[in-house]
């Protein structure tokens, strides 16, 4: 069997897997949503009853730091996570739900490249965050019309 992204991306890094960040990383990487550390320790209880919130933390903080995992400040007092991705993708963050939208613009990254040079920069990397609301009904149709073109996915 072949071993999953993350668990791939620590031995690459010189980690060691033990059988606790097996588990988190197994998790990781079937997730499709952006979980925080609870949701993980919760996950992660059901496989294996004795894992502590403290272990999921300091395991979610080293593959954090060897770049494995990124870590998001979507609000609501508590960090998310996903897997690190190579491929340049922002989030849209309902306020109400907090549900996340990713997305992939090339306007809104050439727009931001444009701004970096005209201020004598060249752009390595950039963040965003859009946080939301539902658009009434007769602006939504006009919404998804300008963002035609769009990658877009919807997690929780």
């Amino acid at each position: 069997m072949e071993d999953a992204q993350l668990i791939s991306g620590m031995r690459s890094k010189g980690l060691k897997v033990t059988p606790q960040r097996r588990l988190v990383c197994q998790i990781l990487d079937q997730c499709d949503s952006h979980p925080d550390a609870r949701e993980i320790h919760r996950l992660a209880l059901g496989a294996d009853e004795h894992i502590s919130p403290g272990t999921v933390y300091r395991i979610l903080h080293e593959l954090e730091k060897h770049e494995l995992i990124w870590r998001h400040e979507f609000g609501g007092g508590r960090s998310r996570y996903e897997k690190a991705d190579p491929n340049r993708h922002d989030h849209l963050i309902d306020k109400e739900t907090g549900c996340v939208v990713e997305f992939d613009s090339e306007i809104i990254q050439n727009s931001l490249r444009e701004i970096a040079a005209a201020q004598g920069f060249e752009l390595v990397n950039y963040e965003l965050n859009l946080f939301c609301v539902k658009a009434k009904t007769s602006r939504t149709k006009a919404v998804r019309k300008a963002a035609a073109g769009t990658r877009a996915g919807v997690y929780k």
